[in-house]
């Protein structure tokens, strides 16, 4: 069975993102479509989720190269961001001031993390994204 593909508009509906973000992702490298095919980009669940994570980390002023380089680290240390959403460590933890660093923990892991920290700190469960985006994208 093939994994499923989804246009341009169909993913910035359901992440957030707009089209043309989209688009600017691919020109810089920062989230490449799967194929691009008679000038239509066509995304896979976990480029979906790569978008979600950029447009939440957005939102809490992680720059775009920030994030572009939390999910370069993520995609070398784990492969598909599928394989993290369905792992054990899933919830992603970022700094949001100074330098920025980034953590996989589990759940029951991010309440510890969390107080542990000393500068702000988002949490970002990527499983419920997953199915959160699942569920949008149909």
């Amino acid at each position: 069975m093939t994994e499923p593909l989804y246009q341009t508009k169909m993913v910035a509906a359901a992440t957030g993102a707009s089209e043309r973000q989209l688009q600017w992702w691919d020109e810089t490298k920062v989230l490449i479509p799967v194929s691009i095919t008679d000038h239509k980009r066509f995304y896979r669940l976990g480029d979906a989720l790569a978008a979600r994570i950029i447009v939440l980390l957005g939102g809490k002023h992680v720059s775009l190269r920030q994030s572009g380089e939390i999910l370069k680290e993520l995609r070398n240390g784990h492969g598909d961001l599928m394989r993290v959403a369905d792992s054990n460590c899933h919830v992603l933890l970022v700094s949001t001031s100074g330098s920025p660093w980034m953590q996989l923990v589990s759940r029951a892991a991010v309440l510890d993390t969390l107080l542990d920290s000393e500068e702000p700190v988002v949490a970002v469960d990527l499983r419920y994204l997953a199915a959160e985006l699942a569920r949008a994208l149909g």
